[in-house]
C-alpha cells in the first residue's frame, strides 16, 4: 500500500482533532485500514517546544512534516491535525 498524508489544519477549537479521529476511525471500520493519528499539540509536547515565535512555529511546521513523511515513506496512512500557524 502506498503511504498517504491527510493534513487537517484550522483555527483553535474548530474541530480538527475530532475530524482527524473520525477519519482514522472510519478508515478502520469501513475499509479495515489502520491509520496513524498525529496531533500537533502532542508532537509539540514530545519535543518540549514552547517557542511560539515565528521561527519556533516554522521549526514545528517542519518537524510535523518530517515526522509525517517518515511514516508515509514507509507506507502508512497518516492523519495529521495541527493549528493553522500562518495565514
Amino acid at each position: 500500500m502506498q503511504g498517504t498524508l491527510v493534513y487537517i489544519t484550522g483555527l483553535s477549537g474548530s474541530g480538527k482533532s475530532t475530524l482527524a479521529k473520525a477519519v482514522v476511525n472510519d478508515l478502520l471500520n469501513l475499509f479495515k485500514i489502520h491509520a496513524i493519528y498525529l496531533d500537533g499539540d502532542l508532537l509539540r509536547s514530545c519535543v518540549s517546544n514552547d517557542n511560539y515565535t515565528l521561527q519556533g512555529r516554522l521549526e514545528m511546521a517542519s518537524y510535523y512534516v518530517k515526522v509525517a513523511k517518515l511514516l508515509v515513506d514507509q507506507g502508512f496512512i497518516v492523519v495529521l491535525s495541527t493549528i493553522s500557524m500562518f495565514e
